[in-house]
């Protein structure tokens, strides 16, 4: 495939999924006629802007965590030879993220540098399932 790494190919589907996500977020819960009404036959065209910004769903939120959970694990395992499961190091990340969309999560929480970016704690309508099982 071109010659990209696995990593520029990794980047470039995160990258891809998230301008997808921030593309169809102002029609995400919306019927197609509604669209269609909003839009125009075609429907939506062109990203919404929010301030001159994309915005993202909870999706996005979650997914940029796995594997920010992903790669904590693997930066243990190349700097200490050992690493637990995946799952390990992105539930306590999803679990801080449901601390700070204002849900009420005690016990083990862990930091990701992504939260730097407040775009990554703004409450986006995360599901009932999603937060029943993080706090």
């Amino acid at each position: 495939m071109s010659g990209l790494s696995a990593g520029e190919r990794s980047l470039g589907c995160l990258f891809g999924g998230a301008i997808g996500d921030a593309f169809g977020y102002t029609v995400e819960f919306s019927d197609l006629r509604s669209i269609r009404e909003k839009f125009g036959e075609k429907g939506i065209a062109e990203p919404v802007l929010s301030g001159g910004k994309y915005r993202i769903s909870d999706d996005t939120q979650m997914t940029l965590l796995t594997a920010d959970g992903l790669l904590t694990g693997e930066t243990r395992f190349c700097c200490r030879g050992i690493a637990s499961s995946p799952a390990d190091y992105a539930y306590p990340k999803y679990r801080l993220w449901a601390k700070l969309q204002g849900f009420p999560v005690e016990g083990r929480v862990h930091n990701s540098w992504l939260f730097s970016d407040p775009a990554m704690s703004a409450r986006r309508s995360p599901g009932n399932t999603c937060i029943s099982e993080l706090c």
